[in-house]
């Protein structure tokens, strides 16, 4: 890396450790307390007040959704796994094979963009992010068997960059036990929790703490590993420490939805058809789900993310 390109990275990293300073925060970040919707049955109130105290909460698809709707979305992945492609689209993460494209086509005849962007999923994600939630990313992937190979990438302990506060949603379309890598979590880990301050974010780039010491500086019984059948729900804050994926001898199946908020400056990644906003109020779909996932880029931000990424 040249002179330039490395004074260029400190002066990015400077502003974006500006940009996320608690002051600047107060003036741009999330300003309201947005109550959960009323009309939610009470497994929404559960989740929230879970995500609010440890930064995760776990149920299952058809508690939240309904009965015959994890079949429903499982029979929908199954075809798509037959028919699509599967490739490596992330350098470094070539033990996860993705079936969406990247950018993700927004179709409203996709089950699981219906479902994550419905009343009581949006409702949920504005009251833990405390403001209106921008969906920035939708995945269908399975997780390779590794077998003895040591972990990498989001193997490893880390946080994510994409804002200080995120929600990801995670289900797993297949069991899932210690041999088919399992979702990890430091539960009180997010940002202003107990572990928060524990090799800390550092949005907008991620964090992964040297092997073993996460470990040494967090109480063990605040680890813990997500095996679960399949129809299992996670929704966690991955900027808080966590792991995944490190699969021995058994494949994960998974669907994953991620939500940040509106200052963060990674934009969305989907494609979008024409009409698509027709479509989506055809199929009885909220302005808050228009909202949700149309399209996010902010011109300063964005453009000086690219700059520090590429």
């Amino acid at each position: 890396m040249s002179v330039f390109s490395r004074v260029q990275k400190r002066l990015l990293r400077t502003y974006f450790k500006v940009f996320y300073s608690a002051p600047v925060q107060r003036i741009f970040g999330p300003k309201f307390s947005t109550p959960l919707d009323p009309s939610a049955p009470a497994i929404w109130q559960t989740l929230s007040d879970e995500l609010a105290r440890e930064g995760i909460a776990v149920t299952t698809v058809d508690e939240l959704f309904g009965t015959g709707t994890f079949a429903m979305l499982r029979s929908w992945a199954e075809e798509e796994r037959k028919s699509k492609e599967k490739r490596s689209l992330i350098p470094g993460k070539q033990f996860i094979q993705y079936l969406w494209a990247d950018p993700f086509p927004v179709d409203f005849k996709n089950p699981f963009l219906v479902t994550v962007l419905s009343k009581h999923m949006l409702s949920l994600a504005e009251t833990y992010l405390g403001t209106r939630p921008v969906l920035y990313n939708l995945t269908l992937n399975v997780t390779v068997p590794v077998g003895s190979e040591a972990a990498q990438s989001s193997q490893r302990w880390h946080r994510d960059p994409e804002d200080i506060k995120l929600l990801k949603m995670f289900i797993y379309l297949s069991p899932v036990d210690e041999e088919s890598g399992p979702f990890t979590y430091v539960r009180q880990s997010a940002s202003g929790l107990r572990w928060g301050s524990v090799f800390p974010a550092r949005t907008p780039e991620a964090t992964y703490p040297p092997l073993g010491r996460v470990e040494q500086k967090v109480d063990p019984s605040f680890i813990q590993s997500y095996a679960a059948p399949a129809g299992t729900v996670i929704f966690a804050n991955t900027a808080g420490l966590h792991k995944g994926g490190h699969a021995r001898s058994r494949e994960r199946f998974m669907f994953t939805a991620g939500f940040h908020t509106p200052v963060s400056p990674w934009p969305s990644r989907f494609m979008y058809p024409d009409g698509w906003e027709g479509e989506l109020v055809s199929r009885g779909l909220s302005a808050h789900a228009r909202q949700a996932v149309a399209p996010h880029f902010r011109q300063l931000s964005s453009r000086l993310l690219s700059m520090l990424i590429e």
